[in-house]
């Protein structure tokens, strides 16, 4: 595992803190000719939160630009406490030489309804070959 983000929600008296951790991009090992990466989120008390992961490729003039059809999310009404909710980009990306980064980002709001708020990182580049 690479890099990650946080975010907190506030509301109701209450505090809540998610995290999530990336892993680099990568071929696929289960899925010859197609690429992933994976995302391990946790929040330390209940919150209605959507964790998304995509990936970006970077082109011959160093734009980071979003590769089709690679994002994922997931939403969950009440987040178990510290209960590990495991994320992939979405299947069937195929596999391209070059150089690659996921995106994570959390978004949400404390339970019951809470102002809402929301975070997004990018992971270390890395160079996928296939």
């Amino acid at each position: 595992m690479l890099s990650g983000c946080s975010v907190t929600f506030i509301g109701n008296g209450k505090k809540v803190n998610c995290t999530a951790k990336m892993d680099y991009p990568h071929a696929s090992s289960g899925s010859p000719g197609y690429m992933d990466a994976k995302a391990h989120a946790t929040c330390d008390g209940a919150a209605y939160s959507t964790f998304t992961i995509s990936l970006q490729k970077q082109n011959s003039q160093g734009v980071w630009i979003a590769v089709p059809n690679s994002s994922f999310s997931q939403t969950v009404k009440s987040t178990v406490p510290n209960m590990t909710y495991n994320i992939m980009t979405a299947r069937g990306v195929k596999c391209v030489n070059g150089m690659y980064r996921s995106v994570v980002s959390i978004s949400g709001h404390i339970l019951p309804l809470g102002p809402p708020n929301s975070t997004t990182t990018y992971g270390t580049p890395v160079q996928v070959k296939c």
